[in-house]
């Protein structure tokens, strides 16, 4: 299914102004997928577009976060105030997570991620949108990013993540 769903992604070039928003927005997205997977064994569930959408502030309220940081952090404020199971270790994982899929630079498994997302999104009559909006965009884009700029991004969460501290 991946195979078709590679095909049918829209085939344009971006011209991103702000690199690091669209790189926000990525990363939120990346959060939500890494925590439904974490707390699902891998299998999704029919609340995983709920999860998703509850996370991810750029899908859950439209939102541009202006860098990384913003985005780290309102992610963790979601993710200790939304879902069942809310940790802030959990949190952190997922941004780890989400930090060494971008270190390791292999666009497949980031792929991956957002088409899974999209898959659950397309299912939604409510959210499919959503999926038309910016998951598909994102799962084209990421396929013509370099990959030193990956592991910048990668490194700049890693960086941050040693900056945040647990504030019970």
């Amino acid at each position: 299914w991946e195979k078709e769903m590679l095909l049918r992604l829209p085939k344009k070039r971006y011209l991103v102004v702000r690199e690091e928003e669209v790189m926000a927005g990525l990363v939120d997205i990346l959060c939500a997928y890494v925590y439904d997977h974490i707390t699902t064994d891998g299998e999704g569930s029919p609340e995983s577009v709920w999860t998703y959408t509850k996370l991810s502030p750029s899908l859950s309220y439209v939102a541009k976060l202006p860098t990384l940081r913003h985005s780290v952090i309102c992610f963790i404020r979601r993710a200790v105030t939304f879902p069942l199971h809310r940790h802030f270790t959990l949190a952190l994982r997922c941004v780890y997570d989400v930090a060494h899929l971008l270190t390791t630079a292999r666009k497949l498994p980031i792929t991956r991620c957002l088409l899974r997302v999209k898959w659950h999104l397309d299912k939604d009559e409510s959210k499919y949108p959503l999926s038309r909006l910016y998951v598909a965009p994102y799962a084209t884009y990421v396929q013509s990013l370099p990959t030193e700029t990956l592991q910048k991004y990668g490194a700049q969460l890693v960086s941050i993540l040693t900056t945040i501290t647990n504030p019970w």
